[in-house]
C-alpha cells in the first residue's frame, strides 16, 4: 500500500510559500517583526477569522480552517528541520505572536481575533472554552 501523496507547496522567488488548496500564502517572505494590530484596528476590520497564524522567525505562517496552531507548528518544523522548538528559544514566538488571520489576510492576536469572531458570530456555542480564543472555539 503506497503512502498518500503530500500536496505540493508552491515556493515563490521571494521565499514565500503558498497553500495548494486555498492558494493563500502560508509562509511569507522574511519581514521585520512588528507588534500586531491594535484592538481598535481589529474592531474596524470585523472580518471573519479564516486561518490560524503564528509569527515566528521573522515570518508569518498560517493554515486555513480546520487546522489548529499545533498543526502549524508541525509545518514549521517540517519545512525547517533545524528548528528544534517553536517556543521562543528560536525565533520570536511568545504569547503575542500566536493568532489568526481574518478574511482580508490581516494578522490578529488571540484577543483581537476574539473581538472579530464575536462580531461575526463565529464562536461555537457563544462562549470561549478557556480564557483566550483558540481554534477549537471557532471550528
Amino acid at each position: 500500500m503506497s503512502e498518500p501523496k503530500k500536496p505540493e507547496i508552491v515556493v515563490a522567488d521571494d521565499g514565500s510559500r503558498t497553500c495548494p488548496h486555498c492558494e493563500k500564502v502560508i509562509v511569507g517572505p522574511p519581514m521585520k517583526f512588528e507588534p500586531a494590530l491594535s484592538e481598535v484596528a481589529a474592531l474596524r476590520s470585523l472580518e471573519p477569522i479564516t486561518h490560524v497564524a503564528i509569527l515566528f522567525d521573522r515570518r508569518l505562517w498560517s493554515l486555513p480552517r480546520p487546522y489548529r496552531h499545533h498543526h502549524l507548528i508541525q509545518v514549521i518544523r517540517y519545512l525547517d528541520p533545524f528548528i528544534e522548538h517553536v517556543d521562543g528559544t528560536q525565533g520570536f514566538l511568545d504569547a503575542g505572536t500566536q493568532g489568526f488571520l481574518d478574511a482580508s489576510g490581516k494578522f490578529l492576536t488571540r484577543e483581537q481575533a476574539r473581538l472579530a469572531a464575536e462580531a461575526n458570530g463565529q464562536i461555537r456555542g457563544g462562549r470561549l472554552i478557556g480564557t483566550v480564543l483558540t481554534s477549537e472555539d471557532l471550528w
